[in-house]
């Protein structure tokens, strides 16, 4: 029976770093794939722990088939390079191949394109949004950011789009127009900051910001567009968010944070996954004088996971309304990586009823 996010078209998966999260989105995206469907899954992890997951090498900036399956299911993966995934939208928007040129060889652009805050996020949406429009694939997994706020995995569209309009990118625009004899009167004070920066830096290089400053803000339209288009689509039927957690208290805390945020910008999580949780294991009766220390470790452990367990379902009508509890087992280390995926897929458990818990 299929998992009920894997119906979506579009399964965005959240949660702060050291949860397994890239591990986890693998694994749903083998399983999908291995029901029959068509599965792109991006990643934008720094660590290639996605690419260890899939044993490849040297694949970031496009898709990849990695496997296909006799009932038609494939799966695809991609890693997301913010630069390359840049180029391509100065490429979708600039007019002519000079103008495509002149952006991408703009050191200022250079270096944005890698170091500019939210670029990440940005990116990793425009990306999604890119594959969605191509209707290719069945679903699309979003392994996203490890932000260390979720929610500015949310915002970065927008936040991109204010720095492209802001103050900076009308002055330097209306620089160009100086330079360039369509202006011919400006204050003093602005010939004076033109002359100290030529002074600094030379011309050349206030050429290139005024050639960047006056292309991004073209961009305004096509950044503008993009944010509400991607707003349509997170927030849309066809996507669904799961974030994923571990049992620990402050981890919980966070998700009920990340929950509450993401609802008050009108897109809901439907799904919260517990990962890493000690698997059942039959206990004799009477053990063994070498087995006694284990199993007691072992009731000890799987008793306070019962208990936090059956405490998130009391607080399930409060901080977690709508959301839907899942567990996947603690499985053991493997040489071979898709093996760990394929079990993983198997593990996810439904958290529904609380008389199953209590103690």
């Amino acid at each position: 029976m299929s998992l009920p996010f894997l119906e979506q078209r579009i399964l965005i998966c959240i949660g702060t770093g050291g949860v397994g999260k890239t591990t986890l989105s693998a694994s749903l995206a083998l399983r999908a794939a291995q029901e029959g469907k068509k599965v792109l899954i991006y990643t934008m992890d720094p660590s290639k722990r996605l690419a260890s997951c899939l044993g490849l090498e040297n694949w970031i900036g496009h898709e990849i088939k990695i496997k296909e399956f006799s009932n038609g299911g494939e799966l695809w993966a991609a890693m997301i390079e913010p630069k390359k995934v840049f180029d391509r939208f100065v490429r979708a928007h600039a007019k002519t191949e000079e103008d495509v040129q002149k952006m991408l060889n703009n050191r200022l652009y250079r270096e944005l394109s890698t170091s500019l805050s939210g670029s990440q996020e940005f990116t990793s949406l425009y990306a999604l949004n890119q594959a969605y429009k191509t209707e290719k694939f069945d679903l699309i997994i979003l392994d996203t950011p490890p932000a260390q706020h979720t929610l500015d995995f949310l915002q970065a569209p927008e936040s991109v789009f204010n720095l492209f309009r802001g103050p900076i990118v009308e002055w330097f625009s209306k620089l160009t127009q100086k330079r360039s004899g369509i202006m011919s009167l400006l204050n003093k004070g602005t010939d004076m900051v033109i002359g100290i920066l030529e002074k600094l830096t030379g011309a050349k290089f206030l050429d290139e910001l005024q050639v960047f400053f006056l292309t991004v803000s073209s961009w305004r339209e096509s950044i503008q567009q993009m944010v509400i288009e991607t707003h349509e689509i997170m927030s849309g039927e066809q996507t669904q968010f799961l974030l994923i957690t571990n049992l620990d208290d402050s981890r919980i805390f966070e998700a009920q944070e990340v929950i509450g945020d993401f609802k008050r910008n009108g897109i809901p999580i439907h799904h919260l996954v517990f990962n890493r949780v000690m698997a059942d294991h039959p206990i004799k009766k009477k053990p063994t004088e070498q087995e006694a220390p284990v199993t007691l470790f072992y009731e000890k452990w799987k008793d306070g996971e019962q208990k936090q367990i059956a405490k998130l379902l009391d607080l399930e009508e409060r901080a977690f309304r709508g959301v839907e509890f899942w567990r996947v087992d603690q499985v053991a280390h493997s040489e071979n990586e898709m093996e760990i995926l394929e079990t993983l897929g198997g593990l996810f458990r439904k958290i529904q009823e609380r008389k199953e818990y209590t103690t």
